[in-house]
């Protein structure tokens, strides 16, 4: 996660680039090649993280489905987050650092740490933890970025940034 991956970004990435690609002719006789049909602007469909703030109020935008919930959480707060989240589990849950390659995908791993944790390295930009079973692999039920503390500070003034130019 940083204030550059946001969904207003992915969108006008996808409407003003991507989508306009397939009406090129070399866009087309790649559609063709593959056997794929042309984009419509009517649907559009972006897989990734919705990453929201563990604390607040359910704020995902109109129209999007999240099958896999994410958080992000500065380290300060980072294990009352965990704390909060894991609570609706039992204690058969506990948590599992991915490695950066294992973002992407949801994680079908065992748990390898305990759901309560004592303490969190600081991340040198972010770290991901998913909760998952500890007995058994299965999906993960939820995943937390820790991120630094200025993290969102940070974002606010990129945010401010970007809506001045």
């Amino acid at each position: 996660p940083s204030c550059q991956d946001r969904l207003d970004i992915k969108i006008n990435h996808l409407l003003h680039h991507q989508l306009q690609l397939s009406q090129t002719e070399h866009g087309q006789q790649a559609l063709d090649q593959h056997d794929l049909p042309t984009p419509d602007q009517t649907l559009g469909l972006i897989y990734g993280y919705l990453i929201q703030p563990w604390n607040a109020v359910d704020q995902r935008p109109e129209h999007t489905y999240d099958s896999h919930p994410a958080f992000w959480a500065p380290h300060q707060q980072a294990l009352r987050a965990m704390r909060h989240l894991s609570r609706p589990y039992s204690t058969d849950y506990g948590w599992t650092r991915l490695e950066r390659d294992q973002w992407i995908a949801p994680y079908a791993g065992q748990a390898a740490l305990p759901q309560v944790i004592r303490s969190l390295e600081l991340p040198t930009q972010a770290d991901c933890y998913a909760l998952n079973h500890k007995q058994h692999a299965g999906v993960e039920k939820l995943r937390l970025f820790v991120m630094r503390n200025e993290f969102e500070q940070e974002a606010h003034h990129m945010l401010d940034r970007a809506h001045r130019i």
